[in-house]
């Protein structure tokens, strides 16, 4: 909330906020490799095991047994289980590990009850499959412990260490070490909550994953609010007129790499050769983008404000089945990644002093953000400047959508009881028709949306 007065810059407010911070193993040597391996192997099967109980309970007529009853009636009896030299058979790994590996399986069979709920509720929307079994090859990548055992411990030259009990060829625990160039897990108030081993694709290593708790003193952060409405030709339009686009990453080199792996003959040396360097070049087009959406939303909440109002689209019903058209389409929302982009609005927006609230995107196109007016026709997508037939306002349609969210955004923050605008720019960011002002953002929207049309 923002503060009025000479010294506001100096207030600082207490907030406690969890994050996750994501660290790349050290160096790991063949035999912890192995350990790792068989790990996520072990795993694998008995995300099968859940899956395969949970069918022959079905076929045999009696309810779903719930993360308890997978607990309980599958787990347990499977670390009793030994060899006949009396060796332990699955309880060499730790059964936390195990247990959150059931929690995946009741996950996926909550989200198949849920689709076919709603499904038989409202009659529309899509059932979506019962888990399947996961093949080896292509099983469980990642592994997660709330267990204080698997906290990090620090160790010689500034490093940590995780210890994962796992008992293989002499061996009993995995070490995974790491260095904190973040500083985080000095700080006094830090408390790791859960930690997540991460295997990448290509096998080529692994990454740690710490979700961490701790208290910040985070500067109030006094700039008005702004409305931002996402979208495909340009990433952001704010409510003020300025907008943003995500730089494009160079997609060349993955797709000279996937033409020389469908050329390739099947089952060949050089094709396995050629599908490797397809992965790895997957996999850099993909940080780059990751990358890429960071600066965009870190450089909005710096140059902008903290507090924003963000449309909540659902980019599940915009990516709809069609013809050619549709299906490029579809290609650029999932290229964009907007659900990524409002989720780090979101928390950027709160570590740097100010919130950002979801709105409800309906009508925010469609409706004039000076007059309220609607046009008869509803306007489609090829249409890219807004003309008002009520009140003749002409301006980019994004930049319209976006001061109807600021609007929207205004109720919310007064339902929540959170004045985000101060009173000394409370006269400058009204809502009364501002293209009586010389300068104003929609005159802006207009003289470049002529200039662009």
């Amino acid at each position: 909330m923002p503060v009025e007065g000479p010294d506001r810059k100096q207030t600082l407010r207490p907030v406690t906020v969890t994050r996750t911070y994501t660290y790349r193993c050290l160096r790991i040597r063949k035999p912890q490799r192995e350990q790792l391996d068989r790990v996520f192997r072990h795993l694998t099967w008995v995300f099968n095991q859940g899956v395969a109980f949970c069918r022959e309970r079905h076929e045999a007529g009696l309810e779903y047994p719930g993360l308890k009853g997978l607990s309980a009636d599958l787990l347990t009896p499977l670390r009793k289980e030994i060899y006949e030299d009396g060796q332990e058979k699955n309880s060499w790994l730790d059964r936390q590990l195990q247990s959150n590996t059931l929690k995946k399986v009741d996950r996926s069979y909550q989200v198949f009850f849920k689709s076919v709920k709603d499904w038989k509720e409202s009659g529309t929307g899509r059932i979506k499959g019962r888990p399947r079994f996961k093949s080896m090859h292509r099983g469980v990548k990642s592994f997660e412990s709330s267990s204080p055992n698997h906290k990090p411990r620090p160790c010689k030259n500034g490093q940590y260490e995780i210890r994962i009990k796992a008992v293989h060829k002499g061996r009993t625990h995995i070490k995974l070490r790491f260095n904190d160039h973040r500083d985080i897990l000095s700080d006094p108030t830090a408390q790791v909550r859960r930690i997540r081993i991460v295997k990448h694709p290509l096998g080529t290593g692994y990454d740690v994953q710490l979700i961490v708790e701790r208290s910040v003193r985070i500067e109030a952060d006094d700039r008005p609010l702004l409305g931002v409405d996402l979208g495909l030709r340009q990433s952001i339009t704010l409510s003020n007129g300025n907008q943003y686009k995500r730089p494009r990453a160079a997609t060349t080199k993955a797709r000279k790499a996937q033409q020389r792996l469908s050329r390739a003959k099947l089952g060949s040396n050089s094709r396995k050769k050629k599908r490797l360097t397809h992965q790895k070049e997957q996999r850099r087009l993909k940080i780059r983008r990751r990358n890429a959406l960071h600066q965009l939303s870190a450089k909005v909440i710096r140059d902008e404000s903290a507090w924003l109002g963000v449309v909540d689209f659902s980019i599940a019903n915009m990516m709809r089945t069609g013809g050619g058209y549709r299906r490029s389409l579809n290609r650029e929302l999932a290229e964009e990644a907007l659900d990524a982009l409002k989720q780090q609005l979101t928390y950027k927006a709160e570590s740097a002093g100010g919130e950002a609230v979801l709105v409800d995107p309906k009508d925010t196109t469609q409706q004039c953000s000076v007059c309220g007016g609607k046009p008869e026709d509803k306007i489609g997508l090829d249409i890219r400047i807004y003309q008002c037939a009520h009140c003749g306002l002409r301006m980019d349609r994004d930049h319209n959508a976006a001061i109807n969210v600021r609007a929207k955004a205004e109720k919310v923050f007064d339902r929540l009881n959170v004045s985000p605008v101060s009173r000394s720019d409370a006269k400058e960011n009204s809502f009364d028709d501002p293209r009586q002002t010389e300068g104003s953002p929609l005159l802006q929207g207009e003289n470049s949306a002529a200039g662009t049309g």
